[in-house]
C-alpha cells in the first residue's frame, strides 16, 4: 500500500449523532461522527470520533480513517465477483456492474464505494439501514474480495468460474466484445495459476468455435458439467429448456473431438408432470448413449407457485424413486468403467485436503483419488499411480 502521506484522500462524513451520558451532577452531551476517506483508486477507510463538539468529532474521524487505510480490488470501473459483506446485523450485497451502470447504492454504502473509486456497481442493503452496519459490512465485503493475480500470488493453483449464467458473461454488453471465452484466454495468462474449471454451463454456449479456442488453453480443465435435465424431447418441451436431445449429442461430439479423455456430467431431474413410461426409457437409452462420468440425480417436487405445480399428470412418488434409482445405478457403472481405465497409469492430482488416513484430491478431469501418505499434499500438484477402485474413488500410490 501507499504511504499515507503520499495518498491524497478526500473525506466523507456518513452521520453524526449526539451521545448523553449521565455523570455525578447531570448529563453531558458530546458527538460521534462517522466518516470514509478515500483516494479514489483502490483505498478506503472507515473511522470513529467522538469529541465534545461536532468539528472535533469529525477530525477525530478522519485521523481514525486514515489510520485504517485499507486496499481493496478495482478491476476496471468495478468489483472483481459477487459477494455479500457482513457486519452486525447487516448484509450487503455488492455486484459487478458493466461500464455505464454507475454506482447503484444506498447513502452509507456509497461514500465507501465511491471514495475507493468504483464507477459501475450494483449493491442491495440486506438486513439493518443502520449507517455505521452498512459502512462496516461494504468495507467486509470489499476487504474479502479477491482477484485472480491476488490468489495466485497466495499459491492457489486452480480456479472455479461458477454462477447460475456464467454462459451469458459479457452478453450485458455486447458493445465491449469480451465474452466468457476472452475472459478464459486472459485467465490462462495469469502466473501461478495451473488449472481453470468451469461450473455449470448451458449446452448451447459450446459451439465448433467455442471448443477450438477453449482447447488451446492448456490450463482449462477438461471436464464439462453440462445442463441436461432430461434425454426427452416431449419432457424437454414441458420444462421450457431452449434445446434437443439432438443438439446437447452434437456438443457432446464437439467436446469429445477437442479435448482428450474429456469427462461430461451433467444433472438430471426424474419424475417431472407428465413423464410417462416411454419418455423415462428415452432418456434412460439417450443418457446410456451419451455416457456420462457422473450424473446428478434429482426427484422432481412441486415447488408452489410455478407452472410445473399446476400441471395435471403428476407423477407418483414411488415412480420416481424407482426411476432415480436406475438412473443412480447407469451413473455409477460409467464411473466405475472410467475410472478403471487410469488404474496402474501415472496421473497428476491436485491435493486438496486430508481425510482421516488419506490425502484426497482431483485429477484435470475431475476423478476423485486418495493416497495415503505422511507427507503433506495440501494444494500440490502430485503425480500417483492408481492401484484400485473402491466406491467410485481411486485408490493410488506415489
Amino acid at each position: 500500500m501507499q504511504e499515507e502521506n503520499a495518498v491524497e484522500l478526500k473525506e466523507k462524513v456518513v452521520a453524526i449523532n449526539r451521545v448523553a451520558k449521565v455523570v455525578k451532577g447531570g448529563r453531558t452531551f458530546r458527538f460521534s461522527a462517522l466518516v470514509v476517506v478515500g483516494d479514489g483508486n483502490g483505498h478506503v477507510g472507515v473511522g470513529n470520533g467522538k469529541a465534545a463538539e461536532v468539528p472535533d468529532a469529525i477530525k477525530k474521524a478522519i485521523d481514525d480513517a486514515r489510520k485504517n487505510l485499507k486496499e481493496v480490488p478495482v478491476v476496471g470501473t468495478t468489483i472483481p465477483h459477487e459477494f455479500i459483506g457482513k457486519f452486525g446485523s447487516a448484509r450487503v450485497m455488492l455486484k459487478p456492474a458493466v461500464e455505464g451502470s454507475g454506482v447503484i447504492a444506498g447513502g452509507s454504502a456509497r461514500a465507501v464505494l465511491e471514495l475507493a473509486g468504483y464507477k459501475d456497481i450494483k449493491t442491495k442493503v440486506l438486513g439493518t439501514n443502520n449507517p455505521r452496519n452498512v459502512v462496516y459490512a461494504t468495507m467486509n465485503g470489499l476487504e474479502n474480495m479477491r482477484t485472480v493475480e491476488q490468489i495466485a500470488k497466495k499459491g492457489i493453483k486452480e480456479v472455479v468460474l461458477t454462477g447460475i449464467h456464467i454462459a451469458s458473461y459479457g452478453k450485458e454488453n455486447k458493445e465491449n466484445n469480451y465474452f466468457l471465452i476472452d475472459l478464459l484466454e486472459d485467465l490462462n495468462k495469469i502466473q501461478g495459476i495451473e488449472r481453470i474449471r468451469l461450473g455449470s454451463l448451458e449446452p448451447t454456449i459450446i459451439t465448433e468455435e467455442f471448443a477450438k479456442r477453449l482447447s488451446k488453453l492448456e490450463k482449462i480443465c477438461n471436464q464439462f458439467h453440462l445442463s441436461l435435465q432430461s434425454g426427452c424431447d416431449e419432457t424437454l418441451k414441458r420444462m421450457n429448456r431452449k434445446y434437443t436431445t439432438k443438439q446437447f449429442e452434437e456438443v457432446a461430439q464437439i467436446l469429445r473431438k477437442y479435448f482428450k479423455d474429456v469427462n461430461l456430467t451433467t444433472d438430471i431431474i426424474v419424475g417431472f408432470p407428465g413423464e410417462t413410461d416411454e419418455e423415462f426409457e428415452q432418456t434412460y437409452n439417450f443418457l446410456k448413449n451419451i455416457s456420462f462420468y457422473k450424473m446428478h440425480i434429482f426427484k422432481y417436487s412441486p415447488r408452489e407457485g410455478t407452472l410445473a405445480q399446476k400441471m395435471s399428470m403428476q407423477v407418483d412418488g414411488n415412480k420416481k424413486e424407482e426411476r432415480s434409482e436406475k438412473l443412480i445405478e447407469l451413473s455409477n457403472i460409467n464411473q466405475e468403467m472410467y475410472n478403471k481405465k487410469y488404474i496402474n497409469k501415472k496421473i497428476m492430482v491436485l491435493f486438496e485436503e486430508k481425510v482421516g488416513d488419506y490425502w484426497e484430491g482431483y485429477t484435470k478431469n475431475y476423478i476423485r483419488l486418495k493416497v495415503k501418505t505422511e507427507e503433506n499434499l495440501e494444494n500440490k500438484l502430485q503425480e500417483v499411480v492408481p492401484i484400485k477402485e473402491e466406491k467410485q474413488i481411486l485408490i493410488a500410490k506415489i
